[in-house]
């Protein structure tokens, strides 16, 4: 459980997009990027689920 909660934090000081989001009693970290390829626009989303 420690390396997930050290995970969590680790996205949060890296990705400036990333938030923590809690889902019932779980903790996530949560990034969403937009791109665009071949005239279409993409979102990618990144979890990281908490256990």
């Amino acid at each position: 459980m420690k390396f997930t909660r050290e995970s969590i934090q680790q996205e949060l000081r890296e990705n400036s997009q990333a938030e923590l989001v809690r889902i019932g009693t779980y903790e996530c970290a949560y990034s969403k990027q937009m791109f665009q390829e071949q005239g279409g626009w993409y979102i990618t989303h990144h979890w990281i689920p908490g256990a």
